[in-house]
């Protein structure tokens, strides 16, 4: 090892693990040390967080109108802000968080990259429920139009909902309002993701050591033509789309949702030095992520997303908790191997 430090940046999300044959000058800083874990700490609890705030608009929502077909239907609702941020969020914290290993990084990066996107490209508005008169209406005068009508052109000209076939209106589409704010800030995302993109190539390749051979710098490599084809397809489907479909947002979150769970499998099966109690819980919260999947069929989505990602948070609190303190034995089977250098 040459006395000059080593860096190695991690394949997406550009943070650097640090080996050298001196010590981090930080070791002999108490309050950098201090900063630095309360740093990882925090990130880690957004992710919770976020996911509480999301999960009480949801519920205020839920509890004002009604439970709809599914999460992503909030969208069309006041609780669109909560939904919109919470999920950005939980995709910066996910991108940047250092994970142990290649696999278990890209797939925390590639489902922080696919929150951006669940996020965006929403699904198209539920069918207008209409409540239309049984009987013969009276005309008056002084209100020429029905309250129904007018409460239907209200909820359609918002972009609330849509006219269905029955109506005669279109079975699929998208409002204007939101075909505009996908092309805005989808075409934002994927300029900061090229960027990116470049940016880690860039440092990389001005590493202090260049040893193809080493096995992590290899795996890098890979997870990197990972990001880059998650980055073509991204760039093909803008250019093509129209605004009548979003299938996107659904690939996108079932893709997320894979994601998740295989960070969980590693976890409980795949991880050494775990603590047997902790194994068994990884364990039981994959299984029941495989369990809960018939429930988008016998209830609705709506309660397949909601097990989903409540039983993520659970996996994300009980990790968080585990490695709370990064000296402890549990903390060494997940936290980066280099990590003792920094802290």
């Amino acid at each position: 090892m040459p006395p000059e430090a080593r860096f190695e940046y991690s394949a997406l999300g550009g943070s650097q693990w640090m080996r050298s044959s001196r010590r981090s000058t930080m070791e002999h800083d108490p309050d950098a040390r201090r900063q630095l874990l309360l740093t990882f700490r925090i990130l880690r609890c957004a992710i919770v967080g976020a996911s509480l705030v999301m999960a009480g608009a949801l519920i205020m929502e839920a509890i004002r109108v009604d439970i709809r077909g599914s999460i992503s239907a909030y969208f069309y609702s006041p609780a669109r802000s909560i939904f919109v941020g919470g999920l950005m969020a939980i995709g910066v914290c996910l991108i940047a968080l250092q994970a142990r290993t290649v696999p278990e990084e890209t797939f925390l990066n590639l489902a922080g990259l696919l929150a951006f996107v669940v996020a965006l490209v929403p699904i198209q508005p539920d069918a207008c429920q209409l409540t239309m008169p049984n009987g013969p209406v009276s005309f008056d005068p002084q209100y020429p139009m029905p309250s129904w009508l007018t409460t239907m052109l209200k909820q359609v000209s918002a972009g609330n909902c849509r006219l269905d076939k029955a109506a005669g209106g279109p079975s699929d589409g998208l409002p204007s309002w939101v075909v505009t704010g996908i092309r805005n800030n989808v075409f934002s995302v994927i300029v900061v993701g090229a960027l990116a993109l470049g940016l880690i190539l860039w440092l990389r390749s001005s590493s202090t050591r260049r040893d193809s051979t080493d096995r992590s710098v290899r795996a890098g490599w890979i997870a990197l033509v990972f990001y880059g084809v998650f980055l073509l397809v991204g760039v093909a489907l803008y250019a093509t789309f129209d605004g009548n479909r979003s299938t996107s947002h659904y690939y996108a979150a079932v893709s997320m949702f894979v994601m998740f769970g295989a960070v969980v499998v590693i976890s409980g099966w795949f991880r050494k030095e775990v603590p047997r109690a902790m194994q068994i819980q990884y364990r039981a919260i994959a299984i029941l992520m495989a369990l809960v999947i018939p429930l988008g069929a016998v209830a609705s989505v709506f309660w397949l997303e909601a097990a989903e990602i409540a039983l993520f948070t659970w996996f994300w609190t009980a990790q968080t908790v585990q490695i709370w303190n990064p000296y402890g034995k549990g903390a060494k089977a997940i936290l980066p191997a280099n990590l003792d250098v920094a802290m």
